[in-house]
């Protein structure tokens, strides 16, 4: 197997310039997720402005970039905000996507399902890269991640998920604190469980209070 074909890949275009993601022959763009904004002060700042948010997310930014490229063997998009909208006016801003190169062939054995309503920014359908991973913090809390991958969780009591991505949290008995990450809506399932949805604004990990 290609060896492009099974690892991330992360691409990079700053405002007003052109995103282009391609797969080798036989493959094709699995996307995983994506931001127009800023979540860094260094990607695309040459003369190191340190006045720009980096709290900067635009909410369609993996709806519209998963328009253009899923499934495709090459795509390109404009980073600009006639595209995506302005999130943060005055900051400059980056496109950035994260995805994979899968087989043109896996795609016709991938089983979809719909994104949760709240999701805004996700796509119509949910491949195996993008299946939910429970992340067990504690008897008392368990973390539902949409994403492959968690970076890094240390401690028991405190535990340490680093992710942009959306986190959905399955409360039994308490209510964690959301440290650099907002709530933004509280849910419960059919079992009476809260569910709490965090959005995280930075790369900075997010600390859960048990």
């Amino acid at each position: 197997m290609n060896p492009r074909s099974s690892k991330y890949e992360t691409a990079y275009a700053c405002e007003g310039k052109t995103l282009t993601l391609e797969c080798d022959p036989g493959n094709v763009i699995n996307l995983i997720r994506a931001n127009y904004g800023r979540f860094s002060i260094t990607i695309c700042n040459d003369h190191g402005n340190v006045e720009w948010s980096v709290n900067c997310m635009s909410p369609k930014s993996l709806r519209v970039l998963h328009a253009k490229c899923a499934l495709k063997h090459k795509c390109s998009v404009l980073a600009s905000t006639s595209l995506f909208g302005d999130p943060c006016p005055g900051t400059h801003k980056y496109l950035e996507a994260h995805y994979q190169c899968i087989s043109a062939l896996q795609t016709s054995t991938t089983t979809g399902r719909p994104p949760p309503p709240w999701i805004t920014s996700a796509p119509s359908i949910w491949t195996a890269a993008t299946v939910r991973v429970p992340v067990a913090v504690s008897q008392e809390v368990s973390l539902d991640v949409k994403e492959e991958q968690v970076i890094s969780t240390s401690g028991v009591t405190e535990p340490i998920v680093t992710t942009r991505q959306w986190i959905v949290g399955l409360v039994v008995r308490k209510d964690p604190g959301n440290g650099n990450g907002r709530v933004i809506q509280k849910l419960s399932d059919s079992s009476g469980k809260k569910i709490l949805l965090f959005k995280m604004f930075s790369a900075d990990p997010l600390v859960v209070h048990l």
